[in-house]
């Protein structure tokens, strides 16, 4: 066998491996699929069977099969609320994109990192990484509407509301462009509803929370990776007092919290319910059906800790 052939069927193994870890992310969520993809990409990167020079060159399909790779694993540990771990595979992925020139991968990992950053309460970062991309030549519409999507995520942390608002709304005008020959594989999930769904949480960072009531109302329901926009709509119903549908959305997601998925969800609804739970309640007190749906829904939850908590969606 050559060693082009030899570099080719590792890279098969290697993408083989990665799509059996996303289906199991589809079936079991980020918390059950983050340690396997953990496991896998240190595998790999040591097989001997990997290329001499390590895929690290322009045009390598080993390289950037482990930067698709080892992106998955960052991906999944951040969702799953591994934060250390999660930026030492997304940095990783972000060299070996690099190094192979797997241009669609180093934007995906640019947007995790830069997503990362916001959740870690680092607005200025995020916005770094945002800018570093969108300066990039030719990206498409909705690959650049994902970065816009994270310089509002940035902006609202620092309290621009102005500059958060029109980030979001240019990342929905960019989406109705509708998608192009050019976009890469990862952009699948940007859509409307994700728009929609970030203009809520973008209104709920800036403390608008009648505002992002009114806008995740629209979205709520999506389940699966989106889990998250249900969990902001709590924690931001709670806030402005709207009792009744609290409890409703509490009651629900009770009832499907083991198919949440995201530990950055569980950990949105557990921060929410935390004054609910205390005895006095801290701040207003909600009706009696709040506090005991609050109560059935967090003894469901199970919240990850890896000693990095996140501060925003």
């Amino acid at each position: 066998m050559t060693p082009a052939a030899r570099e080719l069927a590792y890279a098969c193994r290697v993408r083989q491996a990665t799509r059996g870890v996303l289906v199991l992310e589809a079936r079991a969520g980020a918390v059950t699929a983050a340690p396997v993809a953990a496991r896998l990409a240190p595998r790999f990167l040591c097989d001997p069977r990997r290329p001499a020079d390590g895929g690290l060159r322009p045009g390598s399909e080993a390289g950037a099969a482990l930067a698709e790779l080892t992106q998955v694993a960052g991906w999944l540990l951040f969702d799953a609320e591994q934060q250390r771990a999660a930026h030492r595979f997304s940095t990783l992925a972000l060299t070996l994109a690099r190094a192979s020139g797997d241009r669609a991968s180093e934007r995906l990992v640019l947007a995790t990192l830069a997503m990362q950053a916001a959740h870690l309460g680092r607005p200025g970062a995020a916005l770094r990484l945002s800018g570093t991309a969108l300066t990039a030549p030719r990206l498409t519409p909705r690959v650049a509407a994902v970065f816009r999507l994270r310089q509002a995520q940035a902006h609202a942390l620092g309290g621009r509301r102005a500059a958060a608002l029109r980030a979001v709304r240019h990342a929905h005008s960019l989406v109705l462009d509708g998608p192009a020959d050019r976009d890469p594989a990862w952009v699948w999930w940007v859509d409307e509803v994700e728009t929609a769904g970030h203009l809520g949480l973008t209104y709920a960072a800036l403390g608008a929370w009648h505002r992002a009531v009114d806008q995740l109302t629209a979205v709520t329901g999506a389940g699966g990776f989106r889990a998250l926009f249900d969990a902001e709509l709590l924690a931001a119903q709670l806030r402005c007092g709207a009792w009744r549908d609290a409890a409703a959305l509490a009651a629900d997601l009770a009832a499907r919290a083991d198919r949440l998925q995201s530990a950055r969800a569980t950990r949105v609804l557990h921060r929410a319910l935390r004054p609910l739970l205390t005895a006095p309640p801290t701040g207003p007190t909600p009706p009696a059906a709040v506090r005991e749906a609050a109560h059935w829904l967090d003894a469901h939850l199970r919240v990850p800790h890896d000693g990095t908590t996140g501060r925003s969606s």
